[in-house]
């Protein structure tokens, strides 16, 4: 995605062909299955389906552009003895500037293979970082402890508490300080899911983990 332009729903470019935008783009949402470094870019497209303009196009095209230059690139999924899971957990602050909902994006790797990942729009609307990347914690969270009770079902053994790393401090803070509670009433469900899951799962910043 291009940091210097700013995506929204009605801009004063032209509309373009609504049909060729949701064709190329619905295969792009298929690609995005094998090629998680486009997951956010095609989740941030689909936004503009209804009426895309030719500013979203131009931007459609630029993801085709770096598909080109980057087609050697894959997923690698090789033999490992090690089932233990981390996640890294992140979230784009208010980052639509039409609606100011955040989105939320994690991957999830069994040992050194990537084998699930995310990235949509939160529910709700955050009011500051630390409840959006918090948010962010919960759904990786949720994903987590799925893929944990799939593979105690299919007797792989993890060995170790799965680890979520995360870049805000806040949100780390947060899942570990009880204290911390009264200040994040309007984040209660999400507060008591990873609170409670606490014996499932460890919270760690992942500031040196970049």
């Amino acid at each position: 995605m291009s940091a210097s332009e700013l995506l929204v729903l009605s801009d004063s470019t032209h509309l373009t062909d609504a049909t060729r935008y949701r064709r190329v783009l619905g295969r792009l949402q298929y690609l995005s299955f094998t090629r998680p470094d486009i997951a956010y870019a095609v989740n941030k497209l689909s936004q503009f389906m209804q009426a895309p303009s030719d500013l979203h196009w131009k931007a459609v095209k630029r993801i085709l552009r770096y598909l080109c230059g980057t087609i050697h690139l894959s997923l690698r999924v090789t033999p490992i003895d090690d089932f233990n899971l981390h996640v890294y957990s992140d979230a784009d602050w208010g980052g639509d500037i039409t609606d100011r909902v955040s989105t939320s994006g994690y991957i999830l790797f069994l040992g050194h293979n990537p084998i699930s990942w995310s990235s949509k729009k939160q529910t709700t609307i955050s009011r500051s970082s630390t409840e959006s990347e918090y948010s962010a914690v919960a759904n990786a969270l949720s994903e987590t402890l799925w893929v944990t009770n799939l593979l105690n079902e299919l007797r792989f053994l993890v060995h170790q508490l799965p680890t979520i790393y995360c870049d805000n401090l806040g949100a780390t803070f947060l899942s570990k300080n009880l204290v911390l509670y009264s200040r994040v009433k309007h984040a209660a469900v999400d507060f008591h899911f990873v609170l409670l899951s606490q014996s499932s799962v460890t919270t760690t910043n992942a500031s040196n983990h970049y």
